[in-house]
């Protein structure tokens, strides 16, 4: 027996609705109906009953189980039908002998997960304006995956309705596997909160701190470390990245895209308590200009003359033609120019090596961070992750591992309520990073945010964890 899901689900307000208490779907979608009967026809569903009672008639073409509690004395091969529906035990679903899909409801769908081996899920977010019964919030049955590795093997496009949007996603799941991703990330935490010691900084915000934190994160599929427990902004992530790839070291040209990540650290204010005497939003010789100028005078570089050595061409040039070089290394220290920054790198170096493994080339990253609150870790993690992706597509790699080390690895404690908030919150499949085809082709200087896609990233609701300044 092959036992799969075929699931209709609304993410809404950060929560997976699998429909109303009656039974009933939140969003009815023609689509997602042909999508069902081309996945269940000729084979048997299996559903609890309050499912059952929203069909008026047994689905054509499929054996219709119900599950229910009352104990079965008649064979399941001779049992007879229940208005055309066949009662069945929770331990006798293993007896049907053919191909069988799960379809409802919650309860049915988690008595079952243990055994279900892919789930078939149309997903749909309904759009501003488009009337759900919210007023008793009651009336929603909610849904959470188990804690299990999922793979993502399929996706559709997203289809554009006038209420709402439409994917389908396909996800073979391995139940004796947990989800690695999220166990990394709650882990480090833990060993934070269990094992740090209070201590003193500039912001005047005292952190529980540890010394020497490392993280190892699986990028094959093009999976991606983004954290599901609370919701990471992708499209600052991938703004900021661009920015940084592009030499820049103005956070006003990050802030007319309305990506503040910088724009507590340059203000005039802040600039001033440096000691420097900057226009506010400029970083002075920090990421943007160490990558691509290294070296170099930053009052130079303002004028728009060339200075300094350019990193990003150094790599991109060992990746196309010098795969298992050992000296690809990108670095941000200068500490010839720390007192000219408006902050020091937190993250100040990271190392590209490529591995063989049966004749393919695994492209793998390590990130080294200084120092790193909960902010900057899920953030750079990410980051990186994305940059060694976008390496690995552009020039013809496997995605190998990404490895971060922190050597200051703290959490401050206004952040320490919030964060044990997340980390009891259930972890969901982990998202894939796509990119359009062109950008084989683009020069990374060119790429732009609707270059990249996540798919599949389902995050419970945003925490606020205010930076320290």
């Amino acid at each position: 027996m092959v036992l799969e899901a075929v699931v209709n689900l609304t993410f809404y307000k950060n929560k997976f609705l699998i429909g109303y208490t009656n039974g009933n779907l939140i969003v009815h979608d023609s689509l997602d109906m042909k999508h069902f009967q081309n996945k269940t026809m000729n084979s048997s569903i299996v559903m609890g009953k309050n499912t059952m009672l929203t069909f008026k008639k047994p689905l054509a073409r499929r054996t219709n189980y119900y599950l229910t509690s009352k104990k079965q004395y008649i064979p399941l091969k001779i049992r007879k039908k229940y208005n055309g529906f066949i009662p069945i035990n929770l331990s006798e679903v293993n007896q049907i002998p053919e191909h069988v899909y799960i379809i409802g409801g919650a309860k049915t769908l988690k008595s079952l997960e243990h055994k279900i081996t892919r789930y078939h899920i149309t997903i749909t977010r309904p759009k501003l304006g488009m009337k759900l019964s919210e007023k008793n919030p009651d009336t929603f049955v909610t849904y959470e995956f188990p804690n299990y590795d999922f793979k993502l093997t399929s996706q559709s496009e997203i289809i554009d309705r006038e209420t709402h949007t439409l994917q389908f996603l396909e996800y073979q799941v391995y139940p004796e596997r947990k989800n690695e991703m999220e166990l990394t990330f709650k882990n480090n935490i833990q060993n934070i909160l269990l094992n740090g010691t209070t201590c003193l900084n500039r912001t005047g915000i005292n952190t529980l701190s540890v010394f020497g934190s490392t993280m190892k994160f699986n990028l094959k599929d093009y999976r991606l470390p983004l954290t599901t427990t609370r919701n990471i902004p992708f499209r600052l992530i991938i703004e900021e990245l661009l920015w940084i790839l592009r030499g820049e070291t103005d956070s006003k040209i990050l802030e007319a895209k309305n990506v503040n990540v910088w724009k507590e650290n340059t203000t005039k204010e802040f600039i001033k308590k440096r000691g420097l005497q900057y226009p506010e939003g400029q970083l002075g010789p920090s990421y943007g200009f160490s990558l691509r100028h290294f070296g170099g005078d930053y009052n130079t570089y303002l004028q728009g003359l060339p200075t300094g050595f350019d990193q990003l061409n150094y790599i991109c040039d060992l990746l196309k033609n010098d795969s298992y070089n050992r000296r690809m290394v990108i670095n941000y220290w200068d500490p010839s120019k720390l007192n000219q920054m408006v902050l020091p790198p937190c993250h100040y170096t990271c190392t590209f090596t490529v591995t063989n493994l049966n004749g393919k080339k695994y492209l793998n990253c390590c990130l080294l961070m200084r120092s790193s609150d909960e902010l900057a870790r899920s953030w750079n993690c990410t980051f990186y992750s994305v940059l060694t992706l976008l390496f690995c597509y552009k020039y013809n790699y496997q995605p190998g591992e990404f490895l971060w080390i922190g050597s200051n690895t703290h959490i401050y404690q206004t952040h320490i309520e919030k964060i044990n908030e997340t980390i009891l919150r259930p972890p969901r499949p982990q998202c894939v990073l796509c990119f359009k085809p062109e950008v084989k082709d683009k020069k990374i200087e060119s790429l732009e945010y609707s270059d990249f896609e996540l798919v599949g990233y389902f995050p419970h609701e945003k925490v606020e964890l205010p930076m320290a300044v």
